[in-house]
């Protein structure tokens, strides 16, 4: 009877790890996600901070060719 509730905890006891390194390995996973998105945001970010100082380049080049700020050298 002692044998059987001893092999019984074991088993449990078992399950329990198992359950334990389960929910380890998806905190793991999640925090990779995470940081894959972060990684992600950040290089949008910086292609979108480039593509608005190239466009603000280009719009101040046109209108230091002289003239009325139309684009135009009058």
């Amino acid at each position: 009877m002692e044998e059987e509730e001893e092999e019984e905890q074991e088993v449990e006891e078992e399950e329990v790890e198992v359950e334990e390194e389960e929910e380890e390995e998806e905190e793991e996973k999640e925090e990779e996600e995470e940081e894959q998105g972060q990684r992600t945001l950040l290089v949008v970010v910086m292609v979108v901070v480039v593509v608005m100082v190239v466009v603000m380049m280009v719009v101040i080049d046109g209108n230091c060719n002289g003239g009325g700020g139309d684009g135009t050298d009058r």
